[in-house]
């Protein structure tokens, strides 16, 4: 009888590969390692925690609650997205469990989604984002609202998805936003902000959905004029008098590398005269790489477009924390 061989010595490598191989790891592999490796748990679970999807309340608060047995997760977490289909406003408890949540990831959060109905969760939110540099939101115009932005000049980049009957009634003053580059916004605050920013990026949709809201073109030329640099990307609504819009700020356009048109009219015949004298113009934008027209109206949620030049949304796994304190598929 063979002599029965030993096993191979056990190979110990310096965490700091084994966490440069984790990594790498698509994020189905990490939950596989974060359920089955005792020594590799928290270093997988780590970074799993480091962009959270929480797509209901259950989720919410299952989330939350482990963040409060669990502050090394808390302190991993860097992209956030909430978004609640619930037409009820939030509870009284799950909104402080929100907020208390919000707070406990607040040193390390650079990308923040709140996708809500509540009428104002950011008057409940106190804390402060040091690192915050996207956010997006679809809360009513607010006081609450304006205050956040105000407190966090770092913002780069932000999207509001505005209800119908959102009104700018709390605005006073300009909102210094010095470093923003992208706004994408349906109601009059793109006009309190960008003339104190430099943004490249600009989308206006109308304040109430409403297909007789041709303000919408003034308020396309006044932020385009008034931003310091050439925009990079133009996205707008119909209705719109596209060519005029272009004429008017074609001098900020000469670096545009994107143009999108959601809600035109596709029906047969239309879009000549509703194009008439734009291909002209756009000739002249040589960095041009695209041209979108969609049919959709009112525009979605598109969590696929939210980020310009940061890594998309719909790339974040649905991370939805167990009671177990691990990620679940």
């Amino acid at each position: 009888m063979a002599p029965h061989k030993p096993p191979p010595p056990a190979i110990s490598l310096p965490q700091e590969i084994y966490d440069e191989i984790l990594e790498h790891l698509p994020r189905k592999a990490l939950l596989q390692v974060a359920r089955s490796s005792q020594s590799l748990r928290w270093a997988s679970t780590r970074i799993l925690y480091r962009q959270v999807s929480l797509h209901d309340t259950d989720r919410m608060i299952q989330f939350f609650n482990t963040l409060k047995e669990n502050n090394d997760a808390a302190h991993s977490v860097r992209k956030l997205a909430l978004t609640i289909h619930e037409q009820e406003p939030l509870p009284p408890q799950s909104l402080r469990l929100l907020c208390a949540g919000l707070a406990r990831v607040s040193q390390n959060v650079t990308n923040l989604c709140i996708l809500a109905k509540d009428r104002d969760i950011f008057a409940s939110v106190t804390e402060h984002f040091p690192r915050l540099k996207y956010l997006a939101s679809s809360q009513h115009i607010s006081s609450g609202l304006l205050s956040f932005l105000r407190s966090h000049p770092s913002l780069v980049h932000i999207e509001l998805y505005n209800p119908a009957d959102s009104i700018l009634i709390y605005f006073a003053g300009p909102i210094a936003l010095p470093n923003l580059e992208h706004i994408y916004d349906p109601a009059h605050l793109v006009e309190a902000v960008v003339p104190k920013a430099p943004v490249r990026a600009i989308g206006i949709a109308p304040s109430s959905f409403d297909p007789c809201d041709y303000d919408m073109e003034r308020r396309v030329i006044s932020a385009a004029a008034r931003s310091s640099e050439k925009v990079i990307s133009l996205t707008l609504w119909y209705p719109v008098v596209v060519r005029n819009v272009l004429l008017k700020i074609s001098e900020r356009l000469l670096d545009l590398v994107e143009f999108n048109f959601h809600g035109v009219p596709l029906w047969e015949g239309n879009l000549p005269a509703l194009f008439e004298g734009v291909e002209q113009i756009l000739q002249k934008c040589h960095s041009l790489r695209k041209i979108e027209l969609t049919a959709d109206y009112p525009p979605r949620l598109m969590l696929d477009s939210m980020e310009y030049e940061h890594e998309l949304l719909t790339t974040w796994s649905k991370i939805r924390p167990s009671r177990s304190c691990l990620p679940t598929e």
